[in-house]
């Protein structure tokens, strides 16, 4: 069967590069500077969107001003709503980029928690310190739960059932 054309069997060499995925701190690393890269765009269209609003915002003030000057002149009004619609567009557009951004900053802090959970540092997992069962004569001998605690070093739940599923 070995020697069968039909089957193809790769053996990968030693030369070979391996998939990032398969070395858990070269993959986290990678989506390190990934999350890095995109908040920093985020960040900037975060400041023109911004500096978009400050300049419609003052285009609309100097537009109610130049109504009330001109005794409610139709080009004003016209002028008025597209304004206020490109202001509200970019009120729109600034709470889209600033979700995003609360996403991509969230995802830099949990790649860097991997990365430092890989070297050993697991102070920001939770240790499901309170879930200890008193009922286990063995609970407290073998450091289920607590800081630097067997739960702490496996521990990625974020929610209640999750941690206590975990804990059980």
């Amino acid at each position: 069967a070995l020697t069968d054309p039909s089957i193809n069997i790769a053996i990968p060499s030693a030369t070979q590069e391996q998939n990032p995925s398969e070395k858990p701190a070269a993959f986290y690393e990678a989506e390190l500077a990934e999350s890095m890269a995109v908040l920093k765009e985020l960040q900037r269209q975060i400041r023109v969107v911004a500096m978009g609003r400050l300049g419609v915002g003052m285009a609309v003030i100097l537009c109610i001003y130049r109504l009330f000057r001109t005794f409610g002149s139709v080009a004003w009004w016209i002028a008025l709503l597209i304004l206020l619609t490109c202001f509200i567009l970019l009120l729109r557009r600034s709470g889209d980029l600033q979700q995003k951004e609360a996403f991509e900053s969230n995802r830099k802090k949990c790649n860097e928690q991997e990365l430092g959970g890989l070297k050993g540092q697991f102070e920001p997992f939770d240790g499901g310190t309170g879930l200890a069962g008193l009922d286990h004569p063995f609970a407290f001998d073998l450091d289920l739960f607590g800081p630097r605690s067997l739960f702490q070093r496996i521990n990625r739940t974020v929610t209640i059932g999750g941690k206590t599923t975990l804990a059980n």
